[in-house]
């Protein structure tokens, strides 16, 4: 007998007719009979394959054996991160002593465009610079560049005071004071008396 079925079962009850194709009784050509029958749901078994040769970066995964021939690669698309990581501030106020754009530190992998790197930084005065990732993966993101405006701090004085005349019992000592950061005297200086 043949099943006669069009397209798969599904799982669950189903009934299905048999008709008889065989030649050996020809007085039950012809006969059909239908039976109910139980489908169990079945759960596959998918062992993954591996790459037996490894795969190199840049390498295309067509050029890639796996360790089951019943599998093959599908062509994927990887599109480019739109950020790279530790992406700095596009504003930093920054201390005193940094003179020029590459004395500002920027996060692990970024550096400053050359063109940017000698440009003075002047107390109060907004300089826009641009920071570059050079990271291992760089060409992986979309945005590998950032402008970053950067303002250098006032200095926070630091004065130290230099004898320049003895005080006497007649005059005032007098003394220069020197900022030991960014060596501005004040002025009229320090009187000690």
């Amino acid at each position: 007998m043949t099943a006669l079925v069009s397209g798969g079962i599904d799982a669950g009850n189903q009934t299905i007719s048999l008709q008889y194709v065989g030649s050996r009784y020809d007085f039950l050509s012809g006969l059909t009979a239908d039976c109910t029958v139980t489908v169990s749901k079945a759960t596959p078994i998918v062992t993954a394959p591996t790459a037996t040769n490894g795969i190199t970066y840049g390498q295309k995964l067509s050029e890639v054996t796996l360790s089951d021939t019943k599998w093959s690669w599908v062509d994927v698309t990887v599109n480019k991160s739109q950020n790279t990581p530790n992406k700095p501030s596009v504003a930093m106020n920054v201390a005193n002593s940094c003179k020029k754009v590459s004395d500002v530190t920027l996060p692990t992998d970024w550096v400053w465009q050359d063109a940017d790197k000698d440009t003075a930084l002047t107390v109060g005065t907004a300089v826009t610079a641009t920071a570059v990732y050079n990271g291992a993966d760089a060409g992986n993101y979309v945005n590998e560049t950032v402008s970053v405006t950067i303002t250098r701090s006032a200095c926070e004085h630091n004065y130290t005071g230099k004898v320049i005349t003895e005080p006497t019992t007649d005059s005032e000592g007098v003394m220069t004071c020197t900022c030991g950061r960014c060596y501005r005297q004040r002025r009229p200086g320090c009187h000690q008396g």
